[in-house]
């Protein structure tokens, strides 16, 4: 499509998510007409091996903010470290700082933050904490996906990310299925996912869905 996107200068001003947080969804609104899926009955006889596919997000806003300031903050603290006895008192700082950079890297809620400022030590956000340039990102991924009438598995580490993104959701009206450390009986809820018609979003910590799952009516991960 030559020239769908306008210039190169056009691009820049309309779509640099740098500029703009909102750029990335005008971006998938612009080109979704002109994207074209082959459903998995379509092509059942000759799947191909599973695809993998790694997506870079950028983060944005606060979100880059807050992370570039919780580096600033650990940088800070490994500067103090003159000797390697020192370095060594610190590997449990390094551990949890490393913790909290991959907790922003999924939601800034997952660090208990208020919605207008950061912790102490942190500067104080120019907007509410509550956004999160992943969570867009895997409702874009999202709702092709249902519209294809597609069964997707989603896996997180933090229990509280998936809460955040059940919330999304049923915002949207789509079904949804959800198993944590929490959940007493797997084997009925599995089966729900398994036998329900249409699509379907299952929401899996990965400490309680790491063995003894079956999910064969799954089409994405």
């Amino acid at each position: 499509m030559p020239g769908v996107l306008g210039t190169r200068a056009a691009f820049t001003k309309n779509f640099d998510g740098r500029e703009d947080p909102l750029a990335r969804r005008r971006l998938a609104a612009r080109t979704r007409p002109f994207l074209l899926r082959r459903t998995k009955n379509e092509v059942a006889r000759d799947l191909p091996d599973r695809v993998e596919e790694d997506l870079i997000i950028e983060l944005e806003g606060t979100q880059a903010a807050l992370y570039q300031a919780e580096i600033k903050r650990d940088r800070a603290e490994l500067l103090k470290a003159e000797t390697s006895r020192q370095l060594d008192k610190l590997r449990f700082n390094i551990l949890t700082s490393l913790l909290r950079l991959r907790q922003i890297c999924c939601h800034p809620r997952l660090l208990g933050l208020d919605a207008t400022e950061v912790k102490k030590g942190r500067k104080k956000a120019a907007e509410p904490a509550n956004e999160s340039a992943k969570v867009a990102a895997l409702m874009e991924l999202l709702e092709p996906l249902v519209e294809e009438g597609q069964k997707v598995l989603v896996f997180s580490q933090f229990v509280e990310m998936l809460a955040i993104i059940e919330a999304e959701i049923q915002e949207r009206g789509w079904q949804s299925f959800k198993l944590t450390g929490q959940t007493e009986d797997r084997g009925t809820l599995v089966g729900e996912f398994q036998k329900h018609a249409g699509p379907g979003i299952f929401l899996i910590s990965l400490k309680a869905g790491g063995f003894g799952l079956n999910l064969t009516a799954a089409d994405t991960v």
